[in-house]
């Protein structure tokens, strides 16, 4: 075998390995993106309700919820003191949740099947 013809098969050997680590590390980067989000909000929620004092200084009483902003989904903490005055809100949103996740069409109603 030519000094040429082996450079090349190297040369062919590592940009196929370069190409599939390169995928498999894409792969990786890629898949627990969404089950973070998900993560991410359940943590939200469970902060804002246990530790409210972390999103206003002396509140007592954290209320989480969520809403809807045109194809957004908000996740809001409101942060009141013992009184009840709202001391502050805290707004993570997952931008475009709802072309994602389209609303399901609930007016069909599915077939009644007679015996």
């Amino acid at each position: 075998m030519s000094n040429t013809s082996l450079r090349h098969r190297i040369i062919s050997a590592a940009t196929l390995a370069v190409g599939a680590g390169a995928i498999a590390v894409g792969t990786l980067a890629m898949a627990p993106a969404a089950d973070a989000q998900v993560f991410n909000a359940q943590a939200f929620q469970q902060s804002c309700e246990q530790h409210p004092e972390l999103y206003a200084d002396g509140a007592t009483r954290g209320v989480y919820y969520m809403r809807q902003n045109n194809v957004d989904r908000e996740h809001v903490c409101d942060a009141y003191d013992m009184n009840g005055k709202l001391l502050g809100r805290t707004i993570s949103v997952e931008y475009g949740w709802y072309i994602k996740h389209p609303p399901v069409d609930r007016a069909t109603t599915p077939p009644v099947i007679k015996k």
